[in-house]
Parts: C-alpha cells; sequence; structure tokens
C-alpha cells in the first residue's frame, strides 16, 4: 500500500522497490491491496479519481513481480505458521510464500510489527 497511497514510510517503500532485483510477493497481497483500496474509498479517505490511479499503478506494479501461488503446499506451511509463529492467516501465508521462494538474498519489507516478528523469528531479513 505505501507504494500505492503516499503514506508514512512510502519513500522507503519506493526505495525499496527501485533497488531490488527481483520482486515477490503471494498472490493473496494483490487480494489485500484491491481490498483496502476500495475500503479507503468508502470510507472517503480516497476520492474517486485517486482509488481508480492507485488500482492502475497496483496493475503496474504486479506486472513487475512474481507472484508466489498459494497451493497446498503452502497452505500446510502457512497453517503450520499460524501455531508456530503465532500468526493471523494472511500474514503466515506472507511469511511462508518468502520462505519458499528460498532466496537468501531476499528482504522481505513489511511495517507490521507482528509481521516484522515472525519473518525475523524465520530468518528473514527485514525491512525497514
Amino acid at each position: 500500500m505505501k507504494l500505492l497511497i503516499r503514506e508514512n514510510g512510502s519513500e522507503t517503500a519506493r526505495s525499496l522497490f527501485r533497488s531490488a532485483s527481483e520482486l515477490v510477493s503471494t498472490s493473496l497481497a494483490y487480494i489485500e491491496a484491491r481490498s483496502a483500496l476500495g475500503r479507503m474509498e468508502r470510507e472517503g479517505r480516497l476520492t474517486r479519481s485517486g482509488a481508480k490511479r492507485a488500482r492502475v499503478d497496483l496493475e503496474w506494479i504486479w506486472a513487475e513481480l512474481h507472484a508466489v501461488r498459494l497451493d497446498d503446499s503452502l497452505v500446510l506451511r502457512a497453517a503450520d505458521a499460524t501455531e508456530l509463529l503465532r500468526l493471523r492467516a494472511g500474514d503466515a501465508i506472507h511469511v511462508s510464500s518468502a520462505l519458499s521462494f528460498g532466496a537468501p538474498e531476499l528482504v522481505f519489507a513489511t511495517w507490521d510489527g507482528e509481521l516484522r516478528r515472525a519473518a525475523l523469528e524465520s530468518g528473514l531479513a527485514v525491512a525497514p
């Protein structure tokens, strides 16, 4: 969301985005972003044109990244992560997706404290 809506942390998110050699996310992130944009528009935090522009930006960003698909193996790993790392389902999917990618140079970007804790406990490098 920090790439789509100017908020605290947006500059850092843009810097991470620009410096990445490859962009990876879970397919769940697309649904979460669309949900957040819709909610922000309904609540009046985004104008109709602002929400439309953010959705266009989301499509551009989404085309630039590799999406980790939710398959049976990832579902099982995420289910385990809910218990082992004390995570909500969506957060467990994000951490498990990052771990499934298997790249030691991967940097997990999050501004959420619980997600950050779990990613660090899982051995992921975390930014910011």
